[in-house]
């Protein structure tokens, strides 16, 4: 990523399901963040397998859309952009509430894109995020000393 600070960030982002997903995706936003279910939707057909999920979120971004995040449940996150393809794991956590959990992922994405943080570093984070959002019942990190150790044990890979 650039860090060259005479280039803004782009914010346009997009986070729908259905039929609004589909219409959505046609406008080409920046970034997307579908959950699995919402991206066969999309394709029309099942993805079973994690290169399915891949080829989908490829063909996504052949329609112009930057960066594209699938949340995939306890399972964690992939994210394509040009940079390449990374699969994040959340760590196991008990989970008190899922609701949440995919408006926290977007925002830790975003946070770390507009801090201009590496793609590895943000998907980290949205990914520990997501996982501190499902273990409260409250919203919101008050504990940046919680959030590094959730971070930590975030497993994050290069899909090969």
């Amino acid at each position: 990523m650039d860090d060259s600070p005479a280039q803004p960030v782009p914010v346009h982002y997009f986070d729908s399901s259905r039929e609004a997903l589909v219409a959505g995706l046609k406008a080409a936003p920046w970034l997307v963040k579908p959950n699995r279910r919402e991206l066969e939707i999309w394709a029309g057909r099942k993805l079973p397998e994690m290169k399915d999920v891949i080829d989908a979120a490829h063909a996504l971004r052949e329609q112009g859309i930057a960066h594209v995040v699938i949340s995939l449940g306890e399972e964690g996150a992939l994210w394509v952009n040009a940079s390449g393809e990374w699969i994040a794991k959340p760590p196991s956590v008990e989970v008190v509430s899922t609701v949440g959990a995919g408006d926290s992922m977007v925002g830790g994405l975003i946070y770390g894109l507009l801090m201009r943080e590496s793609s590895e570093h943000t998907l980290r984070l949205a990914t520990a995020v997501a996982a501190l959002a499902v273990s409260q019942s409250n919203v919101g990190i008050t504990d940046r000393t919680q959030l590094a150790a959730m971070m930590a044990r975030v497993d994050l890979q290069p899909f090969n």
